[in-house]
């Protein structure tokens, strides 16, 4: 019998609607109407949380093939996120050092590739980031808000002893300055963005 039958069976015998054993389980009933018809599987806390509620053994629910497959899949994918996870936090760093020899022209050094890199590697890194529920806790939240305006504050305070930007801006005409100013605000911007999940997104290393 399929994980959605059994669900539908218990429910019924402990008189139960879809509704109700939603709200028990702070789901919707959109969700549990999925499970019992096969769209979608609950995951491992929720088939806890059953077990518990209608008193049957974890094992007698996972005795569905295909929900087996389904995890075995989940769990395949998992893995994959939690290598680019990594992966995409340690370029992070390395880009965060390329984008302050970028600011400050450091060796002579200019690309606007690096730029697009950081921007690139973040997003890739914040889709696949795992440990969204530690923001849960205000005071991390609150603290990683204020970090990164400080950053920002900091970063800014920088360019008066940029050289290099401060040099330009003195030879180049009005309309080449605010394109250089909106460049320069941008890189820092994304810099202040790339510390923050630095310090504050630091990935748990976690045996595969």
């Amino acid at each position: 019998m399929q994980i959605g039958d059994k669900l539908r069976q218990l429910r019924n015998q402990h008189d139960l609607t879809q509704q109700e054993l939603a709200d028990t389980l702070h789901l919707s009933r959109k969700t549990i109407s999925g499970w019992e018809t096969g769209r979608s599987y609950p995951d491992i806390n929720s088939l806890i949380q059953i077990s518990e509620l209608f008193h049957v053994p974890t094992d007698d629910l996972l005795k569905d093939n295909h929900m087996l497959k389904h995890y075995a899949e989940q769990t395949k994918l998992n893995k994959k996120d939690v290598k680019i996870e990594r992966v995409t936090y340690v370029i992070n760093i390395v880009m965060l050092i390329l984008g302050y020899v970028q600011m400050f022209h450091f060796g002579g050094m200019h690309s606007p590739f690096i730029t697009l890199f950081l921007l690139i590697n973040m997003i890739m890194f914040i889709s696949h980031y795992s440990n969204w529920e530690s923001f849960k806790r205000k005071a991390k939240l609150a603290a990683t808000i204020i970090a990164f305006f400080v950053f920002l504050a900091l970063n800014i305070l920088t360019i008066p002893f940029n050289d290099h930007f401060i040099g330009h801006l003195a030879k180049n005409d009005n309309i080449q300055n605010v394109g250089m100013a909106t460049g320069e605000f941008v890189l820092i911007l994304l810099i202040t963005l790339s510390l923050t999940l630095a310090v504050f997104f630091r990935v748990k290393h976690r045996k595969d």
